[in-house]
Formats: C-alpha cells, structure tokens, sequence
C-alpha cells in the first residue's frame, strides 16, 4: 500500500491511496498519521479511496454505460485473457491451468469464477471426479475467438521472433492456414481508421455523448487555429 499526500501535512489538501489489500487497511495507517478521518476535524482534505479516477486503480467498469468498457469488464485482467486462451486450446481442468500458468491458486480460482459470473464460461463437475470441475466456454465465449486470434497474430507480428510465429492457425476441414483479419462481415472491405467511423447507437450513451462532445470540441479547436 501506498499513502500521497498534496500539499502540507499536518493540513494536506488530498489524501489518496493506492494498492489497497484490504478495505479499512488504508484508513488505520491513516489514522495513525493524521487522527481522525472525517470532515469535521479535517474539512479542507478531500480523501480518494480504492477505486476513484484519482488514484487510478479503478476495479469496475460496470456501471460505464460504453460498449467497450462493459466488455473489459466481462474479460477482467491479463489473467482472464490467458486462460480464455487456454481454453481455446482446449485446456478444461483446474489442475491444468495451475500447472501451465504462473498464478497462485487463490487468483487462479477468482478469475475462473468472475469468467463464470460473466457468462463466458461453465463449470460442470467432472464425470469421472466429482471432486474436480471442466470449464468450457459458453456460445458467449465462443464468439470471442475471433477476437484471441487476431490478438494473438497481432502480437505474432509486432513483437516478432527470430524464428517466426510462434502459433499458427489452420482450417480444422481443409488444413489451410487461417489470418484473422480486419474485413467487414457485411461488406468483405477491409476495416481500417481510414475508412471506419462512429456514431452513438440507438441504445445511447452518457459516456458517448460525452467523448463525441470533447473529440468535437477538440477538433472545433484544431479547425480554427
């Protein structure tokens, strides 16, 4: 855990704290440096807890009315993105993913769980072991492997090996090698930022509206100077 303080102590102007292991961790060492926590006996500090726009480690996006951000959400961290990937690999087994990835058991099992709640993936107990659980990807997970394979391709490509990609894909029917690509379901055109655009949608959004209006005024700004 980390305490910044702005401005002068005793008398700072903020308080904001970051790497929070525990709620009320924070607030103890806090007292300890400062007395008491309220706004009667320090009515000029402005506290930011785990979580706010200030300290920067933000843990939900659930109530960002975008898309995207709903989407980051469902997926979680760089944890949930690996062993999404594994189960494309077929990867099913607890046991398994703790032996492939360097992650404690605890984290492990948290991810699986918030990758269940979102729907991405099912856990049904194993058949021959009633003590162990399969994980498999749901219709919604699915659809993501578009998706992992571009990524995974992207990362093939920009942060290259000597010796050449490092995975290939190929068509399970015919053995042909599979490019996952930027190409317009609709149209068959390549999708670009040269060529692709955005409006809000008939859903709307506050967090749309919001950044339309700051890209607009910026380029308001840009037209002008």
């Amino acid at each position: 855990m980390a305490i910044h303080c702005i401005g002068a102590t005793p008398q700072p102007r903020f308080i904001f704290v970051t790497r929070v292991a525990d709620a009320g961790e924070p607030f103890e060492e806090l007292r300890l440096r400062f007395g008491r926590l309220d706004s009667s006996s320090f009515p000029n500090i402005t506290f930011f807890k785990k979580g706010n726009k200030v300290s920067g480690t933000r843990t939900s996006f659930s109530d960002h009315d975008c898309g995207f951000a709903l989407a980051i959400e469902a997926l979680g961290d760089q944890w949930c993105l690996l062993i999404t990937r594994n189960l494309f690999m077929g990867m099913e087994r607890y046991d398994d993913f703790a032996e492939h990835l360097p992650i404690s058991t605890k984290v492990l099992a948290e991810r699986l769980q918030r990758l269940v709640a979102h729907g991405l993936v099912s856990a049904a107990h194993s058949p021959k072991d009633r003590r162990g659980k399969i994980y498999q990807l749901t219709s919604k997970g699915r659809e993501l492997q578009p998706f992992v394979g571009y990524l995974t391709q992207w990362g093939d490509k920009w942060v290259p090996k000597k010796g050449g990609r490092r995975t290939k894909f190929f068509d399970l029917k015919t053995g042909d090698p599979v490019v996952f690509g930027p190409i317009n379901a609709r149209t068959g055109r390549a999708i670009t930022c040269a060529n692709v655009g955005t409006r809000t949608g008939p859903g709307g959004s506050k967090v749309r509206a919001s950044l339309e209006a700051i890209v607009a005024r910026r380029n308001g700004e840009k037209a002008t100077s």
